[in-house]
């Protein structure tokens, strides 16, 4: 390539640069841990908290006590289910929009990376029998609540109750803002969960599910 080939290409390098971080698109900051397999390790702890938060989920289903649940509170139940994975999805998307196509943030890559998969999943709910009010959304996608808390509300068979959407909002920004991957890839994640929500075969899950194997920056 002649000299002015050279600088030309040079030139036009920097100018797309410049276009890239004016316009947001690219954005750079001191990487943590310069660990260039760090997205491929990531992706496959999210693989692994997933199959064995499925484990688990399936363990307290096949262990809780089997009874018919009233059309009415399912009706009610999945009715909010369905708005708040609505709103949370909605706002979850427009903020992965929002993130640049580049990066050489670690935390930001992060984020990326959990935020493909929350996305894509499908949430379900399952409504479990128990005697108090609980709520937990599982890494893969499942949120528990159990009949009580839900009956704790007036079943009214149109519009929304806004204290109990706002618990399935709660428990669906978990799941799709990768709150529940990130908490429970920790031992003490994970000790927290079975201390706060405990319920049925739900301590064995600390044997289910393993530690996330990347190192986060806690500078």
């Amino acid at each position: 390539m002649s000299l002015f080939g050279k600088i030309f290409l040079k030139d036009l390098l920097l100018s797309l640069l410049v276009i890239l971080f004016t316009s947001g698109c690219v954005s750079i900051s001191r990487t943590s841990t310069g660990d260039f397999y760090a997205d491929e390790r990531i992706e496959r702890s999210i693989t692994e908290i997933v199959a064995e938060s499925r484990k688990a989920a399936n363990k307290i289903k096949s262990e809780s006590r089997q009874s018919a649940i009233r059309t009415d509170v399912t009706d009610f139940a999945n009715r909010h289910f369905v708005k708040a994975n609505e709103i949370v999805l909605d706002h979850v998307l427009k903020f992965k929009q929002s993130l640049p196509f580049v990066s050489f943030n670690d935390f930001v890559d992060k984020r990326k990376i959990l935020l493909k998969y929350t996305t894509s999943i499908e949430p379900s709910l399952v409504i479990f029998p128990a005697n108090y009010a609980a709520a937990i959304a599982f890494p893969h996608g499942e949120i528990f609540v159990s009949i009580p808390l839900i009956t704790s509300f007036n079943l009214s068979i149109t519009g929304y109750d806004d204290a109990l959407l706002g618990i399935f909002i709660h428990e669906m920004i978990h799941v799709r803002d990768g709150h529940s991957i990130e908490q429970w890839s920790t031992a003490d994640g994970r000790k927290e969960v079975i201390k706060g929500k405990v319920f049925g075969a739900m301590a064995d899950m600390t044997i289910l599910i393993p530690v996330l194997s990347v190192d986060y920056d806690m500078t």
